[in-house]
């Protein structure tokens, strides 16, 4: 039995050297590289590639239209009425737009942009100027001051330290040239005078104003009141004395407006009171005590006043009678007796329905009617800039 024992544990003992002996062989052999070739196909078959795109649902595309302002004509027919012509808006730097009644851009000017200019961007007639320029032609006509039916240009000269306006060149309401002055002296107004327009001739008025404090200031003459026939020529001078009161314009071309008996210390009194008197040119007083429907004003500066000059053709006297420049009784004043033709003729025209809006700062320039709703309107041109900014915002 102990034999059979032994023999069968020999058996086993052989059996696992056997098995290490195998295993140390199957290490001790290297591994064989990896092949770049791909060695089998996978076993699966690959799924076939689309032949066409799936077709996406149809999406809309997003409408932005309500949040674009339009511009342009915004109502049916045209922007603004007759006797509109033209309406000039401002494109900044000296770059004016002017548009049809229908809002079309016809034309352009350049002009520069000065308060001292006459007329701004508006609509206007046939004949409209606007910042010294001819809407309908595109000549600029300068710096003009108009009074009455005479135009004029002047310019400012120096002294002995003291600055004075003269008249340079005069001009009748269709903007002929009737005469000019090269003399400074010869067509000196000062800076509270000025011209009037008498009949055939012009008298050129050479003051100043002296204020006396408390008091009220008093007008007083450089020399005597030159007379000019329509051609330019001397004619004659005439001594302020001879108006005790001071000459304050012209009543139809035929007489003189002069001023209260008594010294006013608001220059601007006449307008609401029965103070003004009328008289010819040999120094006699028609009337007084009458206030006249102005038409009409002119100051050689304009923060001035105490040299106003005044035009009117039509007065009321202290009791209520109305006249003619004949000094004719009439029943009424009429309409319009205070409306200036030469600002009617060639200003902006006043549209009762519809206003135009352009200003600095706001996005939109057009035309508006009196509810605030746009008739016409473009992108504000002043926008669009190829200078910096004031950084000081000064204006």
């Amino acid at each position: 039995m102990k034999r059979i024992v032994s023999f069968a544990l020999m058996l086993l003992l052989l059996a696992l050297c056997a098995c290490g002996s195998e295993r140390e062989q199957q290490a001790s052999v290297p591994t064989e590289a990896p092949t770049e070739r791909i060695t089998e196909s996978p076993t699966a078959e690959p799924t076939a590639a689309p032949t066409e795109a799936p077709t996406p649902e149809p999406t809309e595309k997003p409408d932005f239209s309500g949040l674009i302002p339009q511009t342009g004509r915004l109502c049916e027919g045209p922007i603004f009425p007759e006797p509109g012509k033209y309406l000039v808006l401002s494109a900044g730097g000296g770059l004016f737009l002017v548009f049809d009644n229908m809002g079309e851009l016809i034309k352009t000017f350049n002009a520069v942009e000065d308060d001292s200019a006459f007329g701004s961007p508006g609509i206007y007639g046939e004949e409209g100027i606007c910042e010294g320029v001819r809407i309908s032609t595109g000549e600029d006509l300068g710096i003009f001051s108009h009074f009455d039916d005479i135009v004029i240009k002047t310019a400012w000269t120096e002294k002995k330290g003291k600055w004075k306006c003269s008249v340079t060149e005069v001009f009748d309401k269709d903007f002929n040239l009737l005469f000019s002055f090269d003399d400074a002296d010869e067509g000196c107004v000062g800076d509270d005078g000025g011209i009037l327009h008498l009949g055939d001739d012009y008298l050129f008025l050479d003051r100043h104003c002296v204020y006396h404090g408390s008091k009220a200031p008093e007008l007083v003459y450089n020399s005597p009141i030159r007379v000019f026939g329509s051609d330019g020529s001397r004619k004659a001078d005439i001594d302020p004395k001879r108006f005790p009161r001071q000459i304050m314009g012209v009543l139809g071309g035929k007489y003189l407006i002069c001023g209260s008996a008594e010294p006013q210390r608001d220059p601007y009194y006449f307008w609401e009171s029965h103070e003004l008197s009328i008289w010819d040119i040999s120094g006699k007083m028609l009337m007084d005590n009458v206030m006249v429907s102005i038409r009409s004003t002119y100051t050689v500066e304009a923060e001035g006043g105490y040299g106003v000059l005044l035009a009117g053709d039509y007065l009321e006297d202290e009791h209520g009678f109305c006249y003619n420049s004949e000094l004719e009784i009439v029943p009424e004043i009429p309409e319009g007796a205070d409306i200036d033709p030469f600002c009617e003729r060639y200003g902006a025209v006043n549209l009762p329905d519809v206003r135009v809006f352009d200003y600095d700062g706001y996005v939109f320039s057009g035309v508006k009617d009196m509810d605030g709703k746009w008739l016409f309107r473009i992108y504000n041109p002043k926008f669009a800039s190829d200078s910096i900014p004031n950084p000081w915002n000064w204006f």
